[in-house]
């Protein structure tokens, strides 16, 4: 099994509980995905770097990435904001050309940061949809090394903003991504 997508999994299926949808929660499995993050953790942590491969990275920086976004978006269902796209909207409900676009802007950032992200693939995904949109958390807010966390920052920044709404057709795009 790979450490890194469980650990995804895992913050998936905790969000989940978080958000008041325990109910849709395969309980047997958040056991399975804790008994395996436990014994990792006791033979002293995750993999080497090594050990996991680019295709694993991104992907697990991919989903926290699009988890995060669809948690910190309101769906401007009504004159208030309406609520926040992940209660319900999925990423089965992105646009292909948003989600192509989210894919890229993983891919470029995580090659271009690998060394300040280490394998915190799942926590860089949160944190760049959060920086880069300027939420008030992110890499900066201490979870990082600072000397990280300032150049993961200005890499996030320097991608600009990006601006997710619900089509009249019901699927997610992000601004510029619509065809």
């Amino acid at each position: 099994m790979d450490p890194n997508a469980n650990k995804a999994e895992q913050y998936r299926i905790l969000k989940r509980i978080a958000v008041g949808k325990a109910d849709e929660v395969d309980l047997e499995r958040l056991q399975e995905l804790q008994d395996a993050l436990e014994g990792w953790l006791a033979k002293g942590g995750f993999p080497p770097r090594g050990d996991v491969t680019m295709a694993t990275a991104l992907e697990t920086m991919l989903d926290a990435y699009v988890t995060c976004a669809l948690w910190s978006t309101m769906d401007e269902s009504d004159e208030s904001g309406g609520e926040p796209m992940d209660r319900n909207y999925s990423e089965s409900d992105i646009h292909e050309g948003t989600m192509a676009r989210m894919r890229g802007d993983c891919e470029a950032f995580l090659s271009a940061n690998r060394d300040d992200i280490g394998d915190r693939f799942a926590e860089a995904g949160h944190d760049l949809w959060l920086t880069r949109n300027n939420h008030g958390a992110g890499f900066w807010d201490g979870d990082w090394p600072r000397d990280a966390g300032e150049r993961l920052t200005q890499a996030a920044h320097k991608m600009g903003e990006v601006d997710l709404y619900v089509g009249d057709d019901g699927v997610i795009y992000a601004m510029g991504c619509e065809s």
